[in-house]
């Protein structure tokens, strides 16, 4: 609640988002709290409600929470999230992941990070709880308290009511302070990588076994931070089997003999109106014959065009009769991960005309070719 008064009265435009776990009776009072309070200032409020969470529920819960975030910031939006944690839950991870010998790009919580396309920031950091909960009083600001953060029972509250709870403010303020510093190197290492790496996407084995940290490599690759039996078993597949694919989200890793590609899931639908050129991530087009660009001619008929991915199924008609895309990349050896997003062209029919750059449907060569499509992934 300190979070949110404080957006208002910066001037922030907000979108409220609410997640409520029913776990607990207070969850009602909490999302009370918050109605009441955009209700007085008229702030828009969107609101989730957890059904049964499988497996682990802090994790379970936390990709609820983010997934109900990127919902709503597509339908508003507003890709700027700003979360209330605090220098007391930074502390609490840092100590966690102390406690549990884990490998880490950063300790305790990053002040800015990344969910997909959601950017999300993290301004209370250099703030604790208490001083937060004095600016909720000071301000006449309504809160809840959590009961089930008084029980040991999760790991971070143990953290919090036992070696956290006997630190000083002070010491709390000097570790905070020191940790930063190590992050501040650790941030410079990434973003060394990142410059190094994010350009790229498809590498050799040679290439792979020379890169210093490869679990950072494979984090930032994977957007994931992994951990380590999750990693050391990657590894193992990367440099011992011939063929291997993980995905994790969007995101894909495929090996196939000595070539490793990462790729971000993605699925795409250009609508061509006329023959013009166009250009997205997978596909050119032009009105004018070009070096590595597949031949079509196309009557007005033809048109409005689809290019979109392959999907499987795909068939298109050849002088031979109809022929399974999915065979024709078979055929041509392409890489499964070319495959995924290799396009496909449709005319207004929904006619599959074109694979490009391996073959164009029966008749839409007998006559001077009048566009030109290039496959952008032939080139990665």
């Amino acid at each position: 609640m300190a979070l949110l008064d404080l957006a208002r009265r910066f001037g922030y435009k907000l979108i409220v988002c609410h997640v409520n776990y029913q776990k607990r009776k207070s969850a009602w009072r909490d999302e009370a709290i918050v109605r009441a309070y955009c209700d007085r200032y008229g702030l828009p409020l969107y609101v989730a409600y957890a059904g049964e969470l499988k497996g682990n529920f802090q994790a379970s819960a936390r990709l609820f929470r983010y997934e109900f975030f990127l919902k709503i910031a597509e339908l508003t939006k507003a890709y700027d999230i700003l979360m209330a944690h605090q220098k007391d839950d930074f502390l609490e991870t840092l100590l966690m992941q102390v406690d549990r010998k884990e490998y880490t790009t950063y300790y305790g919580i990053r002040k800015k990070s990344f969910y997909k396309h959601l950017r999300v920031y993290r301004p209370l950091l250099d703030l604790d709880k208490k001083a937060l909960e004095t600016y909720c009083q000071k301000q006449h600001i309504a809160y809840g308290i959590d009961e089930t953060n008084l029980s040991d029972h999760y790991t971070r509250n143990y953290m919090r009511h036992h070696p956290l709870s006997k630190l000083s403010p002070s010491s709390k303020e000097k570790l905070y302070r020191q940790v930063l510093a190590i992050d501040e190197k650790l941030i410079q290492k990434e973003e060394a990588y990142l410059k190094k790496y994010s350009l790229k996407n498809t590498y050799n084995m040679d290439e792979i076994k020379q890169i210093g940290d490869l679990r950072l490599f494979l984090d930032i690759k994977l957007n994931k931070h992994m951990s380590y039996d999750e990693y050391r078993e990657i590894k193992r597949q990367l440099f011992t089997s011939s063929t291997m694919q993980y995905g994790h989200r969007d995101r894909l890793l495929f090996k196939e003999g000595d070539i490793v590609d990462f790729l971000i899931k993605d699925e795409y639908e250009i609508k061509v109106e006329s023959r013009r050129a166009i250009a997205n991530d997978y596909v050119k087009t032009s009105l004018y014959k070009q070096k590595d660009y597949s031949e079509i001619h196309l009557e007005d008929s033809d048109f409005p065009l689809v290019i979109r991915n392959f999907k499987k199924g795909d068939k298109i008609r050849l002088k031979e009769g109809n022929k399974k895309v999915s065979r024709i990349f078979i055929d041509r050896k392409v890489r499964k991960s070319q495959r995924l997003l290799a396009p496909v062209v449709l005319n207004r029919r929904g006619e599959i005309i074109m694979v490009p750059p391996y073959n164009v449907k029966a008749g839409y060569l007998e006559k001077k070719p009048n566009y030109f499509i290039k496959n952008l992934l032939m080139e990665r």
